[in-house]
């Protein structure tokens, strides 16, 4: 029997209230689901598409051994981004010169996975493309998808969703007998939650089932009637739905008279609203994907509502049950309509004339662009907190964007997308990323002048971030340099200084190192001028690698030092995690070995806080190169698994490329020579395809390694498998590479050199060592031993290389082995 650990993983949202009823449909749906790949619900707006198809999931979720993804789609206004949602929900990143459809396509390839498509209408060409291209690819998937309309491709199976089954109306009726009808027992069961004192009878009986039939069991207008209990007696209820509901007709394909059923009940809600209350819930509507109460302040108030009024009349409409409040995971209230509820609100909102709906909207955009610009000065700085908060105002960022763009403002379009560039890049938004920023700065070009050269300047150097993270460095030398330019036009020596980073880096990548080292030494010495820390930490990197290449290292490895020291100095936890690989890479070169170990083990440490899977990967895969030079292929083949696994998630190319050259040494370490040419084959094919070149002294590494699997193989046979490489892809590469660690790993490699000895460990280690497993963090730790959090941090890397922990775990297991806890 399969126990809850070992349950297929769902993300199903969470319901707080109960299920009322529809176990005939959810078995036809289960029953469809294994004859159809593609089922389909479909209904007017509030009649219960998605709480079913979760209903249906929730009870079929063994069924399938890959799990199940919900996706909802309400909130998605642009086709191109529907895929972008799908990848998301999957935790499928993009991939770099690949299009996101084939990166989901190989993603899912086999696996036996249930997708849900929620709210598939406003989208529903672009759903279709989706459904047709997945299914026929993936063999295993199942998609059940709700809309008010079918998605009309070949493989779809329809089922209507039905209202709820409503009760007779008769003189006669009672509570026994409403029992058996699902509508009234869920107003009953609603009503009771917003009436604790609710005492239904068969004197009631009637009213319940008026209410019910006369709101055509549809289960929103149900719920929206009973929420009426906190102020009216039931009978009160019925009396206000006379003359309200008129079933019209209004030519729509997705039931025309449902819809105009549930578009009276709203009106009928809207109409028991203040004045006050009214206008609130129509400015709302200018959010997208919800909002927090500072949102809501600071874009609703104005003429007759006050700021301070705010939160009294959000908490009425909670009440009411037109807007939804929730906490979630976040320690703030984040507030959000049903669509149907916004689509009305929004209707409302233009009744009251286009100067209340531009006023609105600029507020909006307003409040968006200062969040993202005081979010942009701690992207990669700090990072965890903005980036989730970012994360959740995605929504509300692109509907911002969109309407910069679509009034041609292109100021405020070049403030947004500029302060977002560094959101993109950290999740790996690549596409889209580039797509608002390319909108963004052609927005208003007939209306430049000198104010905007600075925002147009950021949009620009965001661009070439973007672009080059993406592996188009044509772009991003293009997009640099009018950065560059804009910010000189400006007089903006810091911004100078940091256009000249990504210019400079840039150039090196494309070949031209003299240029890239001159373009990096000016910006360095503006960056020192301007006390600019986080571009000089990067140039400081950047120009360290171009000096390792020159075989310059000692300059290398003092560079990459001051780079660690001024990006811990300001909290650039990006900076610092570069500038540890390049400093880790540098001391291997100088075959400082163990200092090398503790400066790439407290890389991942770092990135691993920041979240940042690129870097994970390359400290893992310096790690790995280390453990080969000491023969330990234990450590070697775990440390490329976890290389080539964070290297995959973001889809970053380099990362991908490097881990699977290292993966390469390792077969042949472990003769298995013709896997190793396969393997150096499809890396460097997919260099030649555009990906970033490879290093000349990592050429000099993997050198050796190739000359013996060739030795190994015979020209014959060395020919064959670097062939086999050249077409194989980088995906199929990588699952090759992590086929055979596994194998190796499950045949048990002799391990050879690793310590595990407390005698290993210097007398402060062990001091460091003993706090740590005490449970305390390293800022309290360095205060006990009086010394920096940066020393710290430098030691526990040190003993994790000396003891072979993976993380905090393992060298506290250790600590308790030892004795030292």
């Amino acid at each position: 029997m399969q126990n809850a650990e070992s349950a297929p993983a769902a993300n199903l949202p969470v319901q707080f209230t109960s299920f009322i009823g529809r176990a005939h449909e959810i078995a036809e749906i289960r029953r469809e689901l294994a004859q159809f790949r593609l089922v389909t619900l479909t209904g007017p707006g509030g009649i219960g598409k998605t709480r079913l198809a979760l209903r249906a999931a929730e009870q079929g979720v063994r069924v399938y051994r890959g799990g199940i993804r919900f996706v909802d789609l309400a909130d998605v206004r642009d086709e191109a981004l529907v895929v972008d949602a799908v990848a998301r929900a999957l935790a499928i990143r993009e991939r770099p010169t690949e299009a996101l459809m084939a990166t989901l396509q190989s993603a899912i390839g086999e696996r036996h996975i249930l997708l849900i498509l929620d709210n598939c209408e406003h989208v529903i060409a672009q759903c279709a493309v989706l459904a047709d291209t997945l299914l026929s690819a993936c063999p295993e998937l199942r998609i059940l998808s709700t809309s008010r309309e079918a998605l009309g491709i070949g493989a779809e199976c329809v089922l209507r969703v039905p209202p709820l089954p409503v009760p007779d109306v008769a003189a006669g009726t009672t509570l026994v007998e409403l029992g058996q009808s699902e509508a009234a027992v869920l107003f009953l069961e609603r009503a009771s939650r917003a009436q604790a004192e609710l005492l239904p009878s068969d004197q009631n009986a009637v009213a319940i089932a008026d209410i019910c039939r006369r709101l055509d069991g549809i289960p929103l207008a149900i719920e929206l009637a009973a929420s009426r209990a906190r102020h009216l007696a039931i009978v009160e209820i019925a009396e206000h739905l006379d003359n309200r509901l008129n079933l019209l007709t209004s030519g729509s394909r997705s039931s025309p008279s449902r819809q105009q059923t549930l578009r009276s009940t709203i009106d009928w809600s809207y109409r028991l609203l203040s004045d006050l209350e009214r206008l609130l819930f129509d400015r709302l509507s200018v959010f997208a994907g919800g909002w927090t109460l500072e949102a809501a302040q600071a874009v609703c108030a104005g003429d007759a509502i006050h700021q301070s009024e705010v939160l009294d009349l959000l908490g009425q409409l909670v009440d009411k049950s037109l807007v939804v409040a929730a906490l979630g995971s976040s320690e703030r209230a984040r507030y959000r309509m049903f669509e149907t509820l916004h689509e009305y609100a929004r209707e409302q909102l233009r009744r009251r004339g286009q100067q209340e709906v531009d006023s609105t909207e600029r507020r909006h955009v307003a409040f968006f662009v200062s969040l993202a610009e005081r979010a942009h000065t701690r992207l990669g700085v700090i990072g965890d907190e903005w980036l989730e908060q970012v994360s959740r105002e995605q929504d509300n960022f692109r509907a911002a964007l969109r309407r910069t763009i679509d009034s041609r403002d292109g100021e405020q379009a070049e403030r947004l997308a500029g302060a977002l560039y560094p959101f993109w890049l950290t999740r790996g938004h690549l596409s889209e990323g580039r797509m608002w920023l390319s909108l963004a700065v052609q927005a208003d070009e007939a209306t430049l002048g000198a104010h905007r050269l600075r925002w147009r300047a950021r949009a620009f150097n965001g661009l070439g971030a973007l672009a080059f993270a993406h592996g188009d460095y044509d772009a991003a030398l293009g997009a640099f340099s009018a950065a560059f330019e804009g910010w000189r036009e400006a007089g903006d020596q810091a911004g100078v200084a940091f256009a000249a980073m990504g210019l400079g880096n840039t150039r090196s990548y494309l070949g031209d190192p003299a240029a890239g080292r001159d373009v990096l030494e000016a910006g360095i010495s503006a960056a020192r001028q301007s006390r600019q820390p986080v571009s000089l930490s990067l140039g400081l990197g950047f120009l360290s690698r171009i000096e390792q290449d020159a075989r310059h290292l000692d300059r290398a490895r003092q560079l990459a030092e001051e780079a660690v020291e001024v990006a811990t100095g300001c909290d650039f936890t990006r900076g610092v995690c570069s500038a540890l690989v390049f400093l880790g890479d540098v001391l291997h070169e100088q075959g400082d070995l163990d200092r090398a170990g503790a400066v790439l083990h407290e890389a991942r440490i770092v990135a691993n806080r920041a979240g940042d899977r690129a870097f994970v990967s390359y400290a893992s895969s310096g790690l790995a190169r280390l453990a080969l030079g000491r023969s330990d292929l234990r450590s070697a083949g775990q440390e490329l698994i976890a290389a080539l696994g964070d290297a995959r998630e973001p889809g970053e190319k380099r990362a991908m490329a490097l881990a699977v050259e290292y993966a390469s040494a390792f077969a042949v370490a472990t003769h298995h020579s013709a896997d190793a040419l396969t393997l150096a084959s499809a890396a460097a094919a997919a260099r030649d395809a555009g990906g970033p070149a490879m290093r000349s002294v990592e050429r000099d590494r993997l050198a050796p390694f190739l000359a013996k699997a060739r030795a190994n193989l015979g020209q014959v046979g060395a020919a064959e498998a670097w062939e086999r490489g050249r077409t194989l892809g980088m995906d199929a590469a990588v699952e090759l590479a992590l086929k055979l660690l596994q194998s190796q790993k499950e045949g048990a490699v002799a391990m050879i050199g690793q310590v595990e000895r407390p005698s290993a460990l210097s007398p402060r280690e062990r001091e460091v060592l003993r706090l740590l497993a005490a449970g305390k963090p390293s800022k309290q730790i360095a205060a006990e031993l009086v010394t920096s959090v940066h020393t710290v941090n430098n030691q526990i890397a040190s003993i994790y290389a000396k003891i072979g922990a993976n993380g905090k775990a393992d060298a506290v297991a250790f600590a308790i082995r030892s004795g030292l806890a």
